[in-house]
């Protein structure tokens, strides 16, 4: 391989890992109960991880996204509801 295509292979890559760092991860989290209601409850325990209960998997991913990436929590109840609670968007929609 000529040294020309080596730096051409070696730009390519770095661009590659640049672009891969500088993405938004884009969750939605759709699950029962109250969205508002439980996000009010759960941001302030944001890190700390639950060795069981009806919380234990959300409070472990609002432990792994970072505040560059977008999550939205949807629960579906009687009435539209939507608050950003941490930069987490909570949403209720109504059936």
């Amino acid at each position: 391989m000529s040294r020309a295509n080596s730096n051409k292979g070696d730009q390519v890559t770095a661009q590659n890992k640049e672009s891969e760092s500088s993405k938004v991860r884009k969750t939605l989290y759709i699950k029962g109960g109250n969205a508002v209601e439980e996000g009010d409850n759960l941001i302030p325990q944001r890190g700390k991880i639950l060795k069981g209960g009806p919380d234990q998997f959300l409070l472990a991913v609002l432990s792994i996204v970072n505040e560059d990436d977008s999550l939205r929590v949807v629960t579906f109840g009687k009435e539209k509801k939507a608050k950003v609670i941490g930069g987490v968007e909570f949403v209720e929609y109504a059936l």
